[in-house]
């Protein structure tokens, strides 16, 4: 998924053989030239500092304390949607 609509045939020709590699080690060779290579990259040395390659899961608790208002529907388990209404959440008494 790419979320910042980032773009870059080296880059992007990087991440083909990484995923393509035989090995781990191999692989994170790849990794770190899409980062950066010295000339390009989506590193912050490069044309873009942010690029999400993975996307984990994760479980969210709550101290029964804080009303975190309705429950919503997120797009994916790790979303910036959970959120989006933080300027309404506030302390039960």
């Amino acid at each position: 998924h790419n979320i910042t609509s980032y773009s870059n045939p080296i880059v992007q020709d990087y991440i083909e053989k990484a995923l393509a590699a035989r090995t781990q080690e191999e692989a994170n060779e790849f990794y770190k030239k899409a980062q950066w290579d010295g000339k390009v990259g989506y590193s912050a040395l490069g044309d873009e500092p942010v690029i999400w390659l993975v996307r984990p899961s994760g479980l969210y608790l709550v101290n029964e304390k804080l009303d975190v208002g309705e429950d919503r529907i997120m797009a994916g388990p790790w979303e910036w949607s959970l959120f989006t209404n933080i300027v309404e959440w506030k302390w039960k008494d």
